[in-house]
């Protein structure tokens, strides 16, 4: 015959490690829940930072956080990235421009691009990336001025110079991170590519969403 108390004991620790893996889970999910929430606000916060240093010099009376496109288009990335626009008294003034590239050192490099009307680059900074500490991070203004190197430049200047030295190029290529510094390049240079053939389409667009819809609702330019 069966124990009744060795029965009993053994539906206690039945129990008792069935709500413990529950409560293992559940933390774990939460966790998860919270750490995504807190990176998601994080970016939000710095890309609002990245932009007000772009248009430091440009006046605008808009949020160009909020007033923004979504784009799908192989010059930016494999996935739909944001076009902010800049106004002031509702006429435009600059895009700033997401771009994506795959060709980093460590993997994608995530860069914010401010292009004026006459489609010259007004400075880039970088949003997102994971190269290697004291080599391809100086991609971040806050620890080298290379990045500054873009300003002024357009599709016409340094024309067929958009390459690092290295490679016969206009752009001096960060020391110890060529790799780096030639998908950067080549990063911006697709920016610019995309705003000439686009520019146009970014202000007509006239859907403006909030950063709590769903970018799939914007247009795409054609």
């Amino acid at each position: 015959m069966d124990n009744p108390e060795r029965s009993g004991r053994l539906l206690h620790a039945a129990i008792v490690l069935a709500v413990t893996a529950a409560l293992t889970t559940g933390s774990v999910v939460l966790v998860k829940q919270l750490t995504t929430t807190r990176i998601a606000a994080n970016e939000a916060l710095a890309r609002q930072q990245r932009i007000a240093q772009i248009l430091a010099a440009h006046p605008y009376d808009n949020v160009p956080g909020d007033d923004r496109i979504a784009v799908t288009d192989g010059l930016l990335g494999r996935t739909r990235q944001p076009v902010h626009r800049a106004r002031r008294g509702g006429e435009p003034v600059a895009s700033v421009i997401q771009v994506t590239t795959g060709e980093g050192y460590s993997g994608s490099i995530v860069l914010l691009v401010g292009v004026d009307l006459q489609g010259k680059v007004l400075a880039v900074r970088t949003l997102r990336h994971r190269e290697t500490p004291g080599l391809g991070d100086a991609i971040e203004i806050a620890k080298h001025d290379w990045i500054t190197r873009f300003e002024g430049a357009s599709l016409a200047a340094p024309g067929d110079g958009w390459s690092v030295r290295r490679d016969g190029g206009r752009f001096d290529q960060l020391t110890g991170a060529t790799v780096t510094s030639r998908a950067v390049v080549g990063a911006v240079h697709n920016a610019l590519l995309y705003f000439d053939r686009h520019g146009e389409r970014i202000f007509r667009d006239s859907l403006r969403f909030s950063p709590n819809t769903s970018p799939a609702t914007a247009p795409e330019p054609k």
